[in-house]
């Protein structure tokens, strides 16, 4: 210590030491004062809301967010700028920017606007009555091709009513664009005529529809279903296919229950033999229905029994000759019976069961064709099949059809006659049992590797020929050994095509390539463009 400082500086300089401590003590309790003060106003730093829409509480429907995060009131708030929002699903959105500072911040009630839409109805054909429900807003229309009105958001059921046809849809009509709908049923319309006239239509579910001749407008399009009915007429079902924008007719002739009874009476008789109680039945019938022709035909059998040996003669040969499969006389026979009576039902059966034979017979020749065809069909397949086995690495390359009009051979000539041009493969032709079909195993060396292709095809049809093929690629593997002297070995590697991120973009070409180049050639061969 240099002894000749003077001693008030010493002095002084003892006393700052001395109270440093007490300065830093000082300073930290005025943080602590300042930091406690700003965390009881932060406490205090709230906000309060209260959210109506068009004048009524809302609840918790409402969202409410600072920055995007939702709020509650009463709920604390950090200093600074924010942006303060409030949403509802059935209210149109506000948002305001707002500085906060220490302190409650009491936003009052905020009033929201009812968020409302366009609603575009479009009604085709116009609808007889139009009602539009929802739960703050409904209206009904009459007579109405549509509406186009600005209503609240929310759900809507749309009611319309045609003539024979309802419709009910539903709609959210939301904020912003126009919300459309369009109801579009598609409508027919029916005539119902009727001899004689004034018979009821009845729809399926028992519903009077009117009487005859009736015209019914906007039915569903489809198939309808019901009944004609006219007392002392047997019911006629009515079944009508209702085309859209069309109008569907249907007509019938009734037929009375006396005449009805009457016929049946005939019949019998006449089955039975009886002529004069078929005549007396028949007399009845053209009264309630004169010149009916099938009361004329049977009275006309009836006049004719006496043929009748002359008609068992015939049945008895057709039988016999239907026995001995002489289908020419069975034929014969039988148009000999009509001849004599047009409606003979033996006589009618015999020819329906020819027909039944010889469609059948036509159907088992089909069925034959078609299974030779079948077979035809699959010897491509076996044949590629058969010849690949050898190779296990043939499952990984694609396979591919092509069809052509040319018979087998002409495609097999063809096809070996395009292989063999520039640059050209070595085509082998393998031996197949099957005659029309082919089998053609074709290769051809590229540059650092080999190609493989095996085609196989099969006369399926008179001018229709099957033809299958896979194009399977090699890459050629160069090794040395020595045994005594040094010896050069070449091998070739198939390429795999499922794993062509692993391939060399040469070896990526040689398969693309190679797909593309053959079914060329093939399609040139047998006439085809590619495609």
């Amino acid at each position: 210590m240099d002894e000749s400082e003077p001693s008030s500086l010493k002095r002084e300089r003892h006393w700052i030491r001395a109270l440093r401590p007490l300065l830093w003590w000082l300073i930290l309790v005025f943080f602590l004062f300042v930091y406690h003060t700003h965390e009881q106003l932060l406490e205090r730093t709230r906000i309060k809301f209260t959210v109506d829409l068009e004048g009524k509480p809302v609840g918790a429907e409402a969202s409410v967010s600072l920055d995007g995060r939702r709020v509650e009131s009463g709920e604390r708030i950090p200093l600074g700028r924010h942006e303060f929002a409030v949403s509802h699903p059935k209210a149109e959105q506000i948002s305001t920017n707002m500085f906060i500072w220490y302190g409650e911040h009491d936003m009052g009630t905020i009033d929201l606007r009812r968020a409302k839409g366009v609603l575009a109805l479009k009604v085709e054909p116009p609808a007889a009555k139009l009602v539009v429900v929802g739960p703050e807003f409904s209206q009904t229309l009459t007579d109405s091709a549509g509406i186009t009105s600005s209503v609240p958001t929310d759900v809507y059921r749309v009611d319309a009513h045609w003539a024979n046809h309802d419709e009910t849809k539903q709609v959210i009509v939301n904020a912003g664009p126009v919300n459309s709908l369009r109801l579009a049923p598609l409508l027919g319309a029916m005539t119902v005529e009727s001899y004689p006239s004034g018979a009821r239509v009845i729809r399926s579910d028992g519903w009077n529809m009117g009487a005859t001749p009736l015209t019914v407008a906007e039915l569903s399009s489809g198939l309808w279903q019901g009944e004609i009915r006219l007392d002392g007429y047997i019911p006629v079902p009515l079944s009508l296919y209702i085309v859209t924008s069309e109008t569907n007719s249907f007509r019938t002739n009734l037929v009375s229950w006396q005449y009805s009874q009457a016929i049946e009476s005939a019949k019998s008789y006449l089955a039975a033999g009886n002529a004069d109680g078929a005549l007396e039945a028949l007399s009845a019938a053209l009264k309630a229905k004169p010149n009916d022709p099938e009361a004329t035909g049977l009275e006309e059998k009836a006049t004719a029994l006496q043929k009748q040996n002359m008609v068992t003669i015939h049945l008895r040969q057709a039988e016999e000759m239907m026995t001995a499969k002489n289908y020419t006389g069975v034929r014969s026979e039988a148009n000999a019976v009509l001849q004599i009576v047009p409606d003979n039902e033996r006589a009618l059966a015999l020819l329906n069961q020819l027909v039944t034979l010889e469609k059948e017979s036509k159907e088992q020749a089909k069925a034959q064709a078609e299974a030779r065809r079948q077979e035809r069909l699959a010897l491509p397949k076996q044949s590629l099949e058969l010849t690949v086995k050898k190779c296990p690495e043939a499952s990984l390359f694609e396979e591919h059809e092509i069809q052509t009009d040319l018979s087998g051979i002409q495609a097999q000539n063809a096809i070996a006659r395009e292989l063999e041009t520039g640059p050209a493969f070595k085509v082998v032709k393998i031996r197949v049992s099957a005659p029309e079909a082919f089998v053609l195993d074709a290769r051809q060396e590229v540059s650092g590797g080999l190609r493989d292709c095996v085609i196989a095809g099969a006369q399926i049809g008179d001018k229709e020929t099957h033809i299958i093929y896979k194009v399977l690629e090699y890459k050629k593997k160069t090794g040395m050994t020595f045994q005594g002297q040094l010896k050069v070995t070449t091998s070739f590697v198939h390429l795999d095509p499922s794993r062509m991120d692993e391939l060399s973009e040469r070896e990526k070409a040689q398969i693309k390539d190679g797909a593309v180049m053959v079914e060329e050639r093939i399609r040139r061969a047998v006439g085809q463009k590619s495609p």
